[in-house]
């Protein structure tokens, strides 16, 4: 499974929109997890190792 990194960026236009839509000024937070989930596997890895289930 590939990494993937999205990168988003608001320009002027965008800001002012989002500030009138929503009241407050867009702000990211990256949260680097270290976490991979492959759906189509059903498995989800933690620091590149795979990890057991739980329901």
């Amino acid at each position: 499974m590939a990494n993937c990194i999205v990168i988003v960026q608001f320009d002027l236009p965008k800001r002012t929109e989002l500030t009138k839509r929503f009241g407050a000024k867009p702000w990211l937070t990256w949260h680097d997890t270290h976490v991979t989930v492959d759906n189509l596997k059903g498995e989800t890895r933690f620091n590149g190792k795979a990890q057991a289930h739980v329901n």
